[in-house]
């Protein structure tokens, strides 16, 4: 069964290239099947010099190479009808047969398309042959076959990501598969590796975690509170429930009322959440001197009646500087409104 895709597009395009370059190897594989039984079998290319074995060596020649395949197998199969249930076994046992041996003996930039036919022929043994390149010491391999698997939904390929996902750091691939795929058993290396991969991992694990939806929510309210630059990570993704939302305004709130946040993700987030909390905390923070820029331009940038009020109140205020610093903000705001207005900005 299929994977339906939660959140990219390149996944289904993935998907459909996959299955049309799979349906055009299984009719080749029935017309190579139908030539070998009535006796027409086509040799191998050899070194002869003769001008029939030249011929025959030619012909072979470029049903060998698999990027001349590929493209004509996908041209065939962007006009062709989907192949019934009950195609010949043995056609497409040969089909598979052969795109796992060319998958073996492909150079690296053949890799992909030929991982993409072996997931779309589908079956134990198809993914048999991902699951070994996925493991295998050659990048190219295992990337490709990482990918072509994060096409498909199986207990078997559900089990194995899950494996390379309790690495110490796994692939990305790996990561992003359960950006699509909701498993509850993720979940504990998920966190794992929210803590500690790499940076450049981090921000695909946050967005696997997020797409977990509410069985993720305890886990973020945990790694809110590890450490600030983890907790302005999370604060950078898009929250899938409202119980996310809160957690990620608490922390925000909290972190801006303890003080010594003077700009980041913490008022870039506040300004986004228009409820009163927030505007509240803000308000505060615009009387610290630290922190009064970020606060008055989140306010501003807020935009809506209540906020604005409260920069207008501000502009009034005892605090002479606050006032000046509050009324420049206003200024600045109605400037850009006027030039928004006549089509400058």
């Amino acid at each position: 069964m299929r994977r339906e895709a939660v959140s990219r597009a390149p996944l289904a395009e993935r998907a459909w290239r996959a299955v049309a370059i799979g349906f055009g190897v299984t009719a080749i594989a029935l017309n190579g099947l139908a030539l070998a039984l009535s006796g027409h079998v086509v040799s191998e290319p050899r070194s002869s010099s003769s001008s029939s074995s030249s011929s025959s060596s030619s012909s072979s020649s470029a049903v060998g190479s698999p990027q001349p395949l590929l493209a004509e197998v996908a041209a065939k199969a962007a006009h062709s009808k989907v192949p019934r249930a009950g195609d010949d076994d043995q056609a497409r046992a040969a089909a598979l047969a052969s795109l796992a041996r060319r998958f073996r003996e492909a150079a690296d930039g053949d890799l992909s398309e030929l991982a993409e036919a072996l997931a779309s022929l589908g079956g134990q043994t198809a993914r048999e042959v991902l699951f070994g390149a996925a493991r295998s010491s050659r990048s190219a391999s295992q990337v490709a076959a990482l990918e072509a698997l994060s096409t498909i939904d199986t207990a078997d390929v559900r089990e194995f990501m899950l494996a390379q996902l309790n690495q110490p750091e796994p692939a990305q691939e790996v990561v992003d598969y359960f950006a699509d795929c909701r498993e509850p058993r993720a979940l504990p290396s998920l966190e794992r590796l929210a803590r500690d991969a790499s940076l450049a991992l981090r921000d695909p694990v946050i967005a696997s975690l997020f797409a977990q939806g509410a069985d993720a929510d305890p886990v973020i309210s945990r790694l809110l509170r590890a450490d600030d630059q983890l907790a302005d990570a999370l604060l950078g993704a898009s929250p899938t429930t409202a119980e996310t939302r809160r957690a990620l305004r608490r922390a925000s709130v909290q972190r801006l009322r303890a003080g010594a946040i003077s700009h980041g993700p913490v008022f870039d987030f506040l300004e986004q959440d228009l409820s009163s909390e927030p505007r509240d905390a803000l308000e505060q923070a615009a009387r610290d001197p630290a922190s009064v820029a970020s606060a008055l331009g989140a306010l501003s940038n807020r935009g809506d009646h209540a906020s604005l009020s409260t920069l207008e109140r501000l502009a009034n205020d005892s605090d002479r500087g606050l006032a000046a610093r509050a009324t420049c903000t206003l200024r600045t705001r109605r400037n850009r409104a006027s030039l928004d207005s006549i089509g400058i900005f």
